[in-house]
């Protein structure tokens, strides 16, 4: 049975880690998830929303639910990903994902339309934490560019030290599996 979050600590940014020249959507990427044992019956992808090239906005997982996108963090966040965000080292027809690496790709659209949808979400949640993926699992280049930077330049402050404190209390990091011992 599919659950809701029970609040909204974070909106957490992701990128899809494909080349400036995929335009791909919500449906590419939901079968990306699927090979990777990541599947939903509460909509599309682990993410709940993708922001296309064209900064067109898809819907992915019900706004309500839990989403599958940032371990640990997914009881308590919305997770938003913009199309792009690598390219390729070596050349070749297909992406192969060792040879990419971390590239701000993104186009003025896709960042007027995050923007847009941050504010939104902010408007239902408006203590949620702003942050890149790479602020929540340190391992990943996701995505692709500094979240807080961007937050500065667009509202002039940034949620790195709120988030900072919040991880170090450790208090909104939850398991993904409970168990019954």
């Amino acid at each position: 049975m599919a659950r809701n979050r029970d609040r909204t600590d974070f909106l957490i940014i992701h990128c899809s880690a494909s080349l400036a020249k995929q335009d791909i959507g919500a449906k590419t990427i939901h079968g990306w998830h699927l090979k990777r044992g990541i599947s939903s019956e509460r909509g599309l992808t682990g993410y709940h929303f993708i922001v296309r090239r064209s900064g067109l906005i898809e819907l992915g997982r019900d706004l309500q639910a839990i989403g599958a996108h940032a371990l640990g963090f997914n009881a308590r966040s919305v997770g938003i990903c913009l199309v792009g965000g690598a390219r390729k080292i070596k050349d070749g027809e297909t992406p192969e994902w060792a040879d990419m690496v971390s590239d701000n790709n993104f186009t003025t659209q896709q960042f007027d339309t995050l923007a847009r949808l941050v504010i939104s979400l902010k408007d239902i949640w408006p203590s949620a934490l702003v942050g890149g993926h790479k602020s929540f699992e340190s391992n990943k280049g996701c995505p692709s560019f500094d979240v807080f930077e961007w937050s500065k330049r667009i509202w002039g402050h940034d949620d790195r030290l709120k988030i900072l404190e919040a991880l170090a209390r450790d208090e909104h990091k939850v398991p993904e599996t409970v168990t019954e011992g």
